[in-house]
């Protein structure tokens, strides 16, 4: 029996900084669990675990999360196990999205399980709300009311943009095929100013960003069931060649470009559904 997953699209006046909240349960208790392999979206997540919690791969063993987290965003895969008793809610943030709304900078949370205790103090609360509703559908509506709650609080009522916003939508719009240079002509910034606003708005650099974001489009076009050669899928990707992809494709995956995007796991498969993928692109 798989998964149960289920996410809740951020709305209106949310989604400028926030995707989705979902949550993922399991109404029956399993021992033997397959792992799941979470692939770099460029999203950093709130994740609250009100069931058992799960352990991720760190250096060779399992070691088990905290109960509530922020997991910085990935610059490399993570291999995770699902406990016996899965109830877990993840709030995703839009690149750049938990800045804006918190205040908080990302530089040093790349690839973290960073606890509550380093982040700003509104982030536990929303972490208390979300594991003091009774079951998944109400942690969500109540991760989104806190959420809804927090904006309108702030003065104009709105998500402003993040200060890198032009750089990210540079990068969206050429599905990652732009090198940094370029970006930081393309929107007026020095090179090491841009650098500076990408650490402190999504952990990464301009170029890890843009690797993901490279990352991004490719997994939306291996799955289409009329898809080209995997040699021109990789030229028109950007990718010098295709062992160029296959190397990058590896680093970030974990996996072969000729892997099924249905052995990620009961979880990772919906983080990489293609029409997420797309909206993570055309979300500007």
């Amino acid at each position: 029996m798989a998964l149960h997953y289920l996410e809740r699209p951020a709305p209106a006046p949310l989604a400028a900084a926030i995707e989705c909240v979902w949550s993922v349960s399991d109404r029956v208790t399993r021992t033997a669990r397959p792992p799941d392999r979470l692939i770099p979206d460029g999203c950093p997540e709130l994740i609250v675990h009100r069931g058992d919690r799960y352990a991720r791969v760190v250096d060779g063993r399992l070691v088990r999360q905290p109960a509530a987290f922020l997991a910085g965003t990935l610059s490399r895969p993570w291999i995770v196990q699902a406990p016996p008793h899965v109830a877990t809610i993840g709030v995703r943030f839009r690149p750049g999205g938990l800045t804006t709304l918190f205040g908080a900078s990302l530089a040093g949370t790349a690839d973290r399980e960073v606890p509550l205790a380093e982040l700003p103090a509104p982030l536990t609360v929303l972490a208390a709300a979300i594991r003091g509703a009774r079951g998944p559908a109400s942690a969500r509506r109540a991760a989104e009311a806190w959420l809804l709650a927090h904006v309108t609080a702030q003065p104009g009522g709105r998500v402003p943009a993040p200060a890198c916003a032009d750089a990210l939508h540079a990068i969206h719009r050429r599905r990652g095929r732009v090198g940094v240079e370029a970006l930081a002509a393309a929107v007026g910034l020095r090179r090491r100013r841009l650098e500076r606003l990408f650490r402190r708005e999504t952990a990464l650099t301009p170029k890890q960003y843009v690797r993901i974001v490279r990352l991004t489009a490719l997994l939306g076009r291996l799955d289409a069931p009329d898809r080209d050669r995997l040699i021109d899928v990789a030229l028109d990707a950007g990718y010098f060649d295709q062992a160029h992809m296959a190397r990058d494709f590896k680093a970030l995956t974990a996996r072969r470009a000729t892997g099924r995007r249905g052995d990620d796991g009961e979880l990772a498969v919906h983080f990489t559904r293609p029409d997420r993928l797309l909206r993570l692109l055309t979300a500007d």
